[in-house]
């Protein structure tokens, strides 16, 4: 039977940081190393302190209003860094979890499910990173218009001093924005990416269990141990959950905490443009908006996705005929039916549940 590698779709993301020197794993080579903290510190935490130092010179609202959003972003995405940093090892340890016999499936049927899921959570890192291109791409736009600006105001260099500042800014924001967009994108993406593959792990076994049935072939010692080996891969999954949790749930508590602010932000520029009066600056903004809107969207889709197919794993268990087997088997069932009234909640910050619910809250 074929071995899937689950991370193997999601490549893509890994090299892309890697090229932008954000991917710092423990096997890293020094050379990269050193790379890496020079590109995150042009890259990250410097264009970070750039646009966060101008807000004090805002003295109006208009511009305090337009250099929040992107310092929130800025912020965010160093806060992205520094947990993936931190974390190196621990998501190390999560992909060989995940990558581990206990995740394999031999079944024709079960593997079918599980390279669809695969598929599609391939199919969504490319709409992270063509969402999040655009948005970058669109906030370069006042730099090609009759009254070229910097797309957003920066401490340093003082691009008012003379056009050689002003093309070095613009050139220095080009960079910064284009790679942070898609560093950032990609980062976003693998929440997303593995809770599509967990769906797919639990659509298997679901799938598995709603089949199991007592025939000729298969005694009652053989119905049991086909129960007990699902029992085993419900806990690998509660296991994955778990540890993917671990991995994502301050950043993505952070996003979404930081997304809701930027939201309010860019709504209350949008409120005050009209797409005659400025349409570059209309469409900046909402790119922008949109883009965080999805931003927070896509996570909570997929995490409610999972939740709904843990609760039918109840019924796949009951339509298993397993009121045929045995006494002893029939009560192991039960308990497992009942540790199943507990679906799979991704929880961030230790508060938050992700989910369409707590979507909508911050759409309001």
């Amino acid at each position: 039977m074929k071995r899937v590698d689950f991370v193997a779709s999601a490549q893509f993301n890994i090299k892309l940081l890697h090229f932008f020197g954000v991917w710092v794993t423990p096997d890293s080579s020094l050379l990269y190393r050193i790379y890496a903290f020079f590109m995150q510190i042009l890259i990250g935490y410097t264009f970070m302190l750039n646009v966060c130092l101008i807000l004090p010179t805002q003295h109006d609202l208009e511009g305090f209003m337009l250099s929040l959003p992107i310092s929130l972003t800025m912020a965010g995405f160093v806060i992205k860094l520094a947990n993936l940093y931190v974390r190196r090892y621990q998501i190390k340890d999560f992909f060989t979890l995940l990558n581990s016999n206990e995740s394999q499936v031999y079944g024709e049927e079960e593997l079918d499910i599980i390279l669809r899921a695969n598929e599609v959570a391939k199919k969504l890192i490319y709409i992270w990173f063509g969402i999040f291109l655009t948005a970058g791409l669109t906030a370069l736009s006042p730099m090609i218009s009759f009254d070229p600006k910097v797309p957003y105001p920066i401490f340093y260099p003082d691009w008012r001093e003379g056009p050689k500042m002003f093309y070095i800014s613009c050139g220095y924001q080009l960079i910064c924005v284009f790679s942070a967009s898609l560093s950032n994108g990609a980062i976003d993406a693998f929440i997303s990416y593995f809770l599509v593959v967990l769906g797919g792990l639990i659509d298997a076994l679901r799938w598995k269990l709603s089949t199991l049935k007592k025939t000729e072939k298969m005694d009652d010692a053989m119905a049991r141990r086909e129960y007990l080996g699902c029992i085993s891969r419900h806990k690998h999954l509660l296991r994955l959950a778990s540890e993917l949790q671990s991995v994502f749930s301050t950043v993505t508590f952070a996003q979404i905490f930081l997304s809701s602010v930027i939201v309010c932000g860019l709504l209350f520029q949008l409120s005050l443009l009209s797409p005659l009066q400025d349409p570059k600056l209309f469409f900046k903004l909402l790119s922008f908006a949109s883009a965080i809107f999805i931003q927070i969207f896509i996570p909570c889709y997929t995490a409610n996705e999972v939740r709904i197919k843990t609760e039918e794993l109840k019924l796949s268990t009951y339509s298993s005929e397993w009121s045929e087997m045995p006494q002893d088997t029939k009560k192991m069932i039960i308990i497992f039916m009942q540790r199943l009234q507990h679906p799979i909640l991704i929880t961030v910050g230790g508060i938050l549940f992700l989910g369409m619910e707590n979507f909508m809250v911050v759409r309001r």
